[in-house]
């Protein structure tokens, strides 16, 4: 994995089990956040099954999933805010996306890890 010179920042120090139960959407976003706020960088999951709803991204950030961690959909609909957003070519309220963000620069999904949103 290549970090460039700053230290990923763990979503398990941020408070993420990713143990495929617990909801890890507060502790991902929170790890979005402090990254974001130090000006970017690579937000890093090691191996384990995050379950999740939304998570923001903001710019300059690189959310590197490593061998083994798979960011979970959660089936749960309130795990998803209502948005203002554009829906088969309509504007209107709909559900967050799993993995979003507007008007976003310099930002990537890397790794070697699955992004799983159980849809049917």
């Amino acid at each position: 994995m290549t970090l460039g010179s700053t230290s990923p920042f763990n979503v398990r120090a941020h408070g993420a089990v990713g143990d495929g139960q617990t909801l890890d959407s507060p502790a991902i976003q929170s790890a979005i956040d402090v990254c974001a706020a130090q000006g970017g960088g690579t937000v890093y999951l090691p191996a384990g099954r995050y379950l999740t709803g939304s998570l923001f991204l903001r710019d300059n950030i690189s959310l590197y999933l490593d061998s083994g961690a798979v960011i979970l959909g959660s089936e749960n609909p309130n795990d998803y805010p209502i948005v203002h957003s554009r829906w088969e070519g309509k504007h209107q309220d709909t559900y967050a996306p799993l993995i979003a963000g507007q008007n976003l620069d310099n930002i990537s999904v890397v790794g070697r890890g699955t992004v799983d949103g159980r849809g049917a």
